[in-house]
């Protein structure tokens, strides 16, 4: 899974944690992610289009690496699947993501913390999100 030399779109197989959802266009999908890949030591930066997505989530996503000038190595998904978080660090960032009104990282921390794992089984669903 290393990042290629060449400039040959090899598609690859990536899958990891959203640390950070840099941006996303509501409407057309697009989106920058910041992943937690396997494999890989720092974060990368995934271009794809999912109709939505949030910190925590797991994502597998199939693609091509590629080198551009002003923001460097990215990863380019031609497809995306995305998937409610399952780990304890996962959950937290889920939830302390600002998608669920009144929970910020510091409650999401202690709800993790009184209730664990369980407080994930409510979003139980993956989701497939479109190709462009």
């Amino acid at each position: 899974m290393g990042q290629p030399a060449s400039t040959r779109a090899a598609t690859e197989v990536l899958a990891g944690l959203v640390e950070r959802v840099t941006f996303h266009n509501e409407e057309n999908g697009f989106c920058v992610l910041r992943v937690k890949a396997r494999g890989q030591r720092d974060l990368i930066t995934v271009l794809g289009h999912a109709a939505m997505i949030s910190a925590g989530e797991f994502i597998q996503a199939s693609g091509a690496w590629q080198n551009d000038r002003t923001h460097g190595v990215q990863f380019r998904a031609s497809f995306l699947k995305a998937m409610p978080p399952t780990t304890t660090e996962g959950i937290e960032k889920y939830l302390g993501s600002g998608m669920i009104r009144g929970i910020g990282p510091v409650y999401a921390k202690k709800l993790v913390r009184a209730f664990g794992e369980p407080c994930s089984r409510s979003s139980s669903r993956s989701r497939v999100v479109f190709v462009r």
